[in-house]
């Protein structure tokens, strides 16, 4: 008589617990995932309501960003009325802007942040990132290119997209 021996893992998936998946079930007719997969899945874990509560945050946060209602510049004052209302003008799903439009009032957003907070929106900016010099060029470089656009499309918006094509290519 032949006998049939199951054969468990070395390693506890006995779940539910803060840190571990819930184990399969042994009935399950899908294949069985490989050790190296069970520990990729042990390393990668992240419970559900962890989960929620991170893509929460992330909801607010950018909400926030849209809104401007959560910008802080370096001084701890919120951001001014004028800043606010463009952002929200330039960021309303529900706004039909031109690109002339568009690109002026991010030109203006531009300005007033920089007179605000000392810092490009232009410019590269994260917990690891550090502005070059070179960045700040070519930020500034962009920055008059469009406003040249701008300039000499004398409020046409269908000339605008025709000189800022031909400015960038």
């Amino acid at each position: 008589m032949l006998k049939v021996l199951k054969y468990l893992y070395p390693f506890s998936l006995v779940g539910g617990d803060e840190d571990n998946p819930p184990a399969p079930n042994p009935d399950d007719p899908a294949p069985a995932p490989s050790p190296e997969q069970v520990l990729d899945i042990q390393k990668n874990f992240v419970r559900k309501d962890k989960y929620d509560k991170l893509e929460e945050d992330y909801r607010q946060l950018v909400s926030s960003i849209l809104d401007g209602t959560e910008f802080d510049n370096p001084n701890g004052d919120q951001e001014s009325p004028k800043a606010s209302d463009l952002r929200k003008e330039l960021y309303n799903p529900d706004s039909s802007l031109s690109n002339l439009e568009y690109v002026e009032k991010t030109l203006q957003l531009r300005k007033i942040i920089k007179e605000e907070t000392g810092r490009d929106p232009f410019l590269p900016a994260g917990i690891k990132e550090t502005p070059t010099e070179a960045d700040a060029a070519a930020a500034q470089r962009v920055a008059d290119i469009l406003q040249a656009a701008v300039d000499e499309a004398e409020g046409d918006p269908e000339a605008f997209d025709v000189i800022l094509s031909k400015k960038i290519i």
